[in-house]
């Protein structure tokens, strides 16, 4: 019985499903998008006439999905869920403006006691 060889840190290693892996996790990635970029790309998005128009739809209820076809091919619609609605908007606005802060109480006494031990 042979045993399998483990390759050295930053050997590609080829996948079952294509293409390959550095071993060793010495691949980290980048950054992606910079968020300034997103963020106004969501902010630009948010202040078009099309969204404006769009919003206006979904709230009142202009706005169906499909969801299926019958037997006999025929589309089944419904309105969209409300909770997918303001997920939506709430994702583009806090894209596009950011999200709120939250105070944080801190026990300043706990914290010192749990670093000094």
């Amino acid at each position: 019985m042979t045993t399998p060889l483990t390759p050295k840190v930053g050997e590609l290693v080829p996948q079952a499903r294509g293409g390959a892996l550095r071993w060793g996790g010495t691949n980290r990635g980048g950054k992606g998008r910079v968020t300034t970029v997103w963020r106004r790309a969501c902010v630009r998005l948010l202040g078009t006439a099309k969204a404006l128009e769009v919003l206006r739809e979904i709230i009142s209820g202009g706005i169906v999905e499909l969801v299926g076809t019958s037997r006999d091919g025929a589309p089944i619609v419904s309105a969209t869920k409300n909770a997918d609605r303001i997920k939506a908007i709430d994702l583009l606005v806090a894209q596009g403006y950011g999200l709120p802060t939250q105070h944080v109480e801190q026990d300043t006494q706990l914290t010192i006691r749990i670093v000094r031990e």
